[in-house]
């Protein structure tokens, strides 16, 4: 699609390009306050027009998966005046986004997953990721949705 005539796709000199396909998911009943979205990258060269590898070595197609919380929770939440309100509301969400996962990656074993796996080429940030999922899983499973601590604090 061109949304500009003076702008080429694409533009002389491109090494690489992505293309993002992205399908967002929501409930229709309004019940959940996230939306998901999924997003296939595909990444070419511009030499031959085949599709590059990726650095996990799975082929030339990624996914991206995103949880986004919407706009009027978001200000419910950042506008809430009562410390046991903001508790319940953040308590309700965290199950939201807890249940959403399990949905995604299940925590028991579903067909040969083992085989599509690929390692995370950066380390740190799938540490914080792990170290992240923890907490909430603290907060939600062990801590009945009370003392919530992130695991990323600000140096």
């Amino acid at each position: 699609r061109t949304v500009d005539d003076a702008v080429r796709d694409p533009p002389n000199g491109w090494s690489t390009k992505r293309v993002k396909r992205r399908r967002s998911y929501s409930r229709r009943d309004k019940s959940f306050a996230w939306r998901l979205d999924v997003t296939e990258v595909t990444t070419t060269a511009s030499s031959s027009g085949i599709v590059l590898p990726t650095s996990g070595g799975g082929g030339g197609v990624t996914y991206e998966i995103e949880l986004e919380l919407n706009a009027t929770t978001t200000l419910k939440l950042i506008n809430e005046g009562d410390q046991n309100e903001a508790q319940k509301l953040c308590r309700q969400l965290a199950q939201q986004a807890w249940w959403m996962m399990g949905q995604i990656n299940p925590a028991h074993d579903v067909l040969d997953v083992e085989e599509f796996l690929r390692e995370h080429p950066d380390r740190e940030a799938t540490r914080l990721a792990l170290a992240q999922c923890g907490a909430l899983k603290r907060f939600v499973v062990d801590g009945g949705g009370k003392g919530w601590r992130s695991a990323v604090v600000d140096p």
